[in-house]
């Protein structure tokens, strides 16, 4: 299984009709899912997925103060 053109981190297997996927990272934007069965035949989403990612964000900063000037070195 391939997302845009990055395989999938892993694909097991559960029945006829249903895979177990791990995504894998990915930047942010839709892309296909192909799937190639073990006959060699394959199958198409186009825009099957959409990846959103959070923006940045700073939750802290260490040590909370400090000279302006930088530690030594």
């Amino acid at each position: 299984m391939v997302f845009g053109f990055t395989p999938a981190a892993s694909v097991i297997y559960v029945n006829a009709t249903t895979l177990d996927v791990v995504t894998p990272a990915h930047t942010a934007g839709s892309f296909a899912v192909v799937i190639t069965d073990p006959d060699g035949q394959i199958g198409t989403l186009p825009a099957g997925i959409t990846f959103n990612l959070p923006a940045p964000s700073v939750t802290g900063v260490v040590p909370g103060s400090g000279s302006m000037a930088g530690a030594p070195r």
